[in-house]
């Protein structure tokens, strides 16, 4: 009993890694599209330092990327947790 309680609850903290993944993936690629459609319509993709401080773009491009930084650092960790979930699954056999 107590082995299916405990494999049960280890696959739904796998599943919930999973969906952290995607989740944070996903706005990641927001992000990225984001910053995309803003340096297409400024029509500047090099970004300097005037530019970045100075235009209301600039901050916006800046936001987004501190914002997909945290972002991508949390999907690696969550990516890491499940790498050590998956190994660290306990066997169905009894």
């Amino acid at each position: 009993m107590s082995t299916e309680f405990s494999i049960d609850k280890h696959r739904e903290k796998m599943k919930k890694a999973l969906f952290k993944i995607f989740l944070f993936s996903i706005i990641e690629f927001i992000l990225l599209n984001i910053y995309i459609i803003i340096s297409v319509l400024t029509r500047d993709y090099n970004w300097t330092i005037e530019r970045l401080t100075t235009t209301s773009e600039g901050i916006v491009v800046q936001l987004i990327g501190l914002i997909a930084i945290v972002s991508g650092i949390y999907i690696i960790i969550q990516f890491m947790a499940y790498i050590a979930m998956a190994l660290n699954t306990p066997d169905d056999s009894d």
